[in-house]
């Protein structure tokens, strides 16, 4: 089992489910999953791949790519992102909803 936060409610909670739980839950999610990855890319690089390509001058052309990689970000949600509070995510962002500079 795993603990982490669902991030993706109107109010963050902890859940505790298997892997694959967690797996069909976020890719059923991916769309705000990639869009919550790309916001903390603080120079427009994928977190998940670590690639950089003039495409990403956009917030929605990375959070298109980051989708491009299913399961790959759906494992680094699941490896890195589903512990972190969400106080400490909202932290970590460097762009708000709309693509603009925090």
């Amino acid at each position: 089992m795993i603990k982490g936060w669902d991030h993706f409610r109107e109010s963050p909670r902890i859940e505790d489910a298997y892997r694959g739980a967690w797996s069909r839950y976020l890719c059923s999610k991916l769309d705000k999953v990639a869009k919550k990855l790309a916001s903390i890319s603080k120079d427009k690089k994928c977190v998940v791949c670590q690639g950089y390509s003039q495409q990403f001058r956009t917030l929605a052309g990375l959070a298109n790519h980051i989708r491009w990689h299913k399961e790959e970000t759906i494992n680094y949600w699941i490896d890195k992102m589903i512990c972190i509070s969400p106080e400490e995510l909202e932290a970590m962002r460097y762009f708000d909803d709309t693509g603009n500079p925090k």
